[in-house]
């Protein structure tokens, strides 16, 4: 099937989705004509009752779930962690959804050796899968709604409730404007919430997806699809004017992200909002990306190295709760892995008082000092292709012009403004020592002596020597350096 009937059966299947929700708005408004206020405004109350005491009870059925005890579903008994380079080796027990998550990550900091609160990462974890149960007694609770809402209400209403209004009055005081009013948008909200799962993710992509020329099938049928619902009658009436400017997310996937969303001890999290997010991130990653038809991929290096591509990028991943909560526990695992522990203490590393927003901050002012100062042209050609410069006066070159000093400088000094980086260097440096017996004599041994050291100022300042240097005479450089790259 090629991407232009794929473009058209998605059309017409939104066509048809579209004219069945209008045709059960109009018998949803002529059945509350028909049947007067009275009826239509109990059937209302029931559903939003029914609906409204399922969604309340969100929490408890989640937490609920969380812990009831696994063993009985699972087929092992027990998560097996093993360190193949130590061979230490944590058996986690299975129970309930908390004490199992716990038990993993005790057992995965204790076999890696690893630093830190391991219930940090707990919660996240158990945060995350309370926000997907959540999501899944939604669509379970929907569908109840969908199957039996109508039929309780209906039965109630004839077994009990029309009893309590008088026949006559049902009769002389019908209002059947209000009825199909009432009845019409029980029917819309029922239909809102029921479709929202579904809606939420299509405008998670649709809000996040930009048409690509990549000569790929798989691309083009995305392309086709996204073109096709992004300029639906079904889109364009329902959710593209409800789009959040803070979000980005339509009013479906909004409401649907705060009811699935999970208390952590700093904020929150869903697992529709963090869809989204990460689609935003992996919208802007893509941006400089080309697919080919046997599925090579093709870099935009020239675009990449942009600073607007750059702060973008930065943006996207500053503005993610998901990546803002990973962060520190990713890089509290990274730091304090057994392959640091030959070189360094890992407790030595303390990022504990790092503030992750200013540390990307930095991280990204350098990326774009770099990009600025012009030194990665050295390394690409006019076609934006990777390449090794033939001589080292090249590099030299780059790297000395008063352009490239202003914004390598700044970089540098900028290195001081991280408390990540400015801890991890003194570790790449022990390395270093340890590795080459010839540093040892130009270097101090101890990291805590090291780990004293101001590496911004310092880099900066020899970098500014270099560069003093080069402007006296710009063949002291490659002399010292020797000719041959």
């Amino acid at each position: 099937m090629s991407a232009e009937l794929f473009t058209q059966i998605v059309n017409i299947a939104l066509i048809v989705i579209f004219i069945l929700i209008l045709l059960g708005f109009i018998f949803a408004a002529i059945h509350g004509y028909r049947k007067g206020l009275w009826s239509s405004a109990f059937r209302m109350l029931f559903m939003f009752v029914f609906i409204g005491t399922g969604l309340m009870s969100l929490s408890a059925i989640a937490d609920f779930i969380a812990n009831i005890n696994l063993d009985s579903f699972i087929p092992v008994e027990t998560i097996v962690i093993t360190n193949t380079s130590s061979g230490v080796t944590y058996y986690a027990p299975i129970t309930s959804l908390h004490d199992t998550l716990v038990s993993a990550f005790r057992g995965y900091y204790y076999v890696f050796n690893t630093q830190g609160n391991y219930l940090m990462a707990t919660e996240f974890a158990e945060a995350l899968a309370v926000s997907a149960i959540k999501l899944v007694t939604f669509i379970v609770i929907m569908i109840v709604t969908g199957l039996l809402g109508w039929l309780f209400s209906t039965i109630l209403w004839h077994a009990a409730f029309k009893h309590l209004v008088p026949k006559l009055v049902r009769k002389k005081r019908k209002i059947g404007w209000a009825g199909a009013i009432t009845s019409a948008v029980t029917y819309v909200v029922v239909t809102f919430l029921m479709m929202s799962p579904l809606t939420s993710m299509m405008n998670i992509i649709n809000q996040n997806y930009d048409e690509r020329n990549d000569q790929n099938e798989i691309v083009s049928y995305l392309n086709g699809f996204v073109s096709a619902y992004d300029n639906s009658l079904f889109a364009k009436t329902f959710f593209n004017w409800t789009v959040d400017s803070d979000s980005g997310m339509t009013l479906d996937a909004n409401i649907l992200s705060t009811l699935t969303s999970s208390s952590l001890e700093n904020g929150s999290i869903s697992i529709i909002g963090s869809i989204n997010e990460l689609a935003n991130i992996a919208s802007t990653l893509a941006e400089n990306l080309m697919l080919g038809s046997n599925g090579q991929i093709t870099f935009n290096v020239p675009e990449m190295i942009s600073q607007e591509y750059i702060e973008a990028l930065f943006a996207s991943l500053k503005g993610s709760s998901l990546i803002m909560t990973i962060l520190p526990i990713a890089v509290q695992l990274a730091v304090s892995a057994d392959f640091l522990a030959g070189v360094v203490d890992p407790s030595l590393i303390d990022l504990s008082d790092a503030e992750w927003d200013k540390e990307l901050d930095a991280i990204e002012t350098i990326v774009i000092d770099i990009a600025n100062s012009g030194l990665v042209d050295s390394f690409i050609t006019e076609e934006g292709e990777f390449i090794t410069p033939s001589n080292i006066e090249t590099v030299i070159g780059g790297l000395m012009t008063s352009d490239a000093y202003t914004y390598t400088y700044h970089a540098l000094r900028t290195i001081s403004d991280s408390k990540l980086l400015s801890r991890a260097l003194p570790a790449v440096v022990q390395l270093l020592i340890n590795t080459n017996s010839d540093v040892q004599t130009y270097l101090p041994l101890s990291f805590e002596t090291l780990n004293d050291i101001d590496w911004g100022f310092e880099l900066s300042t020899i970098y500014d020597c270099l560069y003093q240097m080069y402007t006296i005479d710009d063949r002291i450089l490659p002399a010292i350096m020797g000719h041959q790259w």
